[in-house]
């Protein structure tokens, strides 16, 4: 069979609900880490999970498991500690309010960084800096405050200085990344932070219990947010068998059962709002929408055979008449060329970690989940510079059609991670 003229070499060249999600040695990688050493596969270093998994416990997940537990009774010792310890439990609660004086105020400035970056009030050289080198510059430049803080004799009078101390930290680095002309409109937006602050004084000894100050590492809530509920239940008394769990889904770079199956019911679910959300589309609407930027954008043409873009660079349009959704994509790569980036959105494999991106009621259906068939109709610009690609995309994600019809879930044009971590499209399903 061709499609576009190009050969459909699966057995299912559409997407349905059967194979959207399913848990394969492909899909249940863990799309945020690399294979390294214990790849399985033909290709790989291994025949099988299991004795990619027994290798892996004897290299390095035994001593992970081992150095986890005493890490726990740690923990565990350290609570009963500050339970039975008035001086011992102010001595971590001083420190508890000051780690969260300082988180309120950096994620303040960290956010803050892209909306003044957008309102042209930042230096890009101190914006970069910032991006990349962030933890060592807040290290370094909150010494000083803590060598004060050091000096006060109170817990209400160290909580009082913590915070104000935290307020003239953010004012200094304000100072250094803002252009003069624009800082006492951003120094504004720092005082409502103070707000927050606030808040945080008023954290208890209790508060300071409930949250990750004290956890290690492992056990905090940006790592188990994912876990399933059976792992999360008696985390004081987590026995050897689900600590070599939680060590393996940290560290191998295979997810395990339980949490692919969360991730599949997850993926399941959005699909489904997915689908029904597609059949609420007006057909007549799409089509009128697409007619109008064919008629009014004459350098796009329709393809029949994609064999004639082998190596050609450009932008090209997806339509999924079916499902009422469009993709705009681009390729600068004549190596590539038009018709290999959309044979490779074909032909690809999310795997599951990856299906969703935003809120599992929100997540738009990735391009990279459809199959060849769904493809009905592609449309294609090549008279356009290289240089003018990213900028085009960008136009036409934002502007070119209605977003229920898009199926881009970040806009377009050139982009690092945490462009698109903070702009990624999403819609109400």
């Amino acid at each position: 069979m061709e499609h576009f003229g190009c050969r459909v070499m699966t057995k299912e060249p559409k997407l349905t609900r059967s194979n959207y999600a399913p848990i394969t040695l492909a899909t249940r990688k863990n799309g945020f880490r690399k294979l390294g050493m214990y790849s399985v596969g033909e290709k790989g270093n291994y025949s099988s999970m299991d004795e990619a998994l027994s290798v892996f416990f004897k290299n390095e997940g035994d001593a992970i498991v081992e150095k986890y537990m005493i890490e726990l009774d740690e923990y565990k010792k350290r609570i009963n500690d500050i339970k039975t310890n008035d001086k011992l439990a102010k001595v971590y609660y001083a420190g508890f309010i000051n780690f969260e004086h300082k988180r309120c105020i950096s994620n303040f400035f960290s956010l803050g960084c892209l909306n003044w970056k957008e309102k042209n009030y930042i230096n890009v050289s101190f914006y970069k800096s910032w991006m990349e080198n962030s933890s060592e510059i807040k290290k370094k430049s909150w010494k000083k405050f803590e060598k004060k803080l050091k000096k006060t004799k109170s817990i209400e009078e160290f909580i009082s200085y913590s915070e104000l101390l935290s307020l003239q930290w953010g004012e200094k680095l304000i100072k250094k990344a803002i252009k003069k002309i624009y800082l006492n409109e951003v120094k504004e937006s720092l005082c409502e932070v103070k707000e927050k602050l606030d808040e945080v004084s008023l954290y208890t000894i209790e508060d300071m219990l409930e949250s990750d100050f004290l956890k290690p590492k492992w056990m905090r809530s940006d790592n188990t947010y994912h876990w399933p509920s059976s792992w999360k239940t008696n985390l004081l008394d987590i026995p050897l068998s689900r600590m070599k769990k939680i060590v393996q889904e940290e560290r191998f770079p295979y997810h395990t059962d339980e949490i692919c199956e969360e991730l599949q019911k997850d993926a399941l679910y959005n699909f489904d709002l997915n689908m029904a959300f597609y059949e609420k589309l007006d057909r007549n609407e799409f089509n009128e929408e697409i007619e109008h930027f064919i008629s009014t954008n004459t350098k796009f043409v329709e393809v029949k055979d994609l064999k004639k873009y082998k190596s050609a660079t450009g932008i090209y349009i997806m339509v999924l008449d079916e499902y009422k959704q469009i993709y705009i994509g681009i390729t600068n790569s004549s190596k590539l060329g038009i018709k290999g980036r959309i044979q490779q959105h074909w032909s690809a494999t999310k795997t599951l970690d990856r299906l969703i991106f935003g809120g599992i009621d929100k997540s738009i259906l990735s391009i990279d989940s459809f199959r060849h068939l769904d493809t009905t109709r592609i449309f294609v610009c090549t008279d356009i510079n290289e240089e003018d690609l990213d900028s085009e995309e960008f136009n036409l994600t934002e502007n070119a059609f209605s977003s229920k019809f898009k199926a881009n879930r970040v806009p377009g044009g050139h982009y690092d991670l945490l462009d698109i971590l903070t702009s990624k499209k999403s819609r109400d399903l």
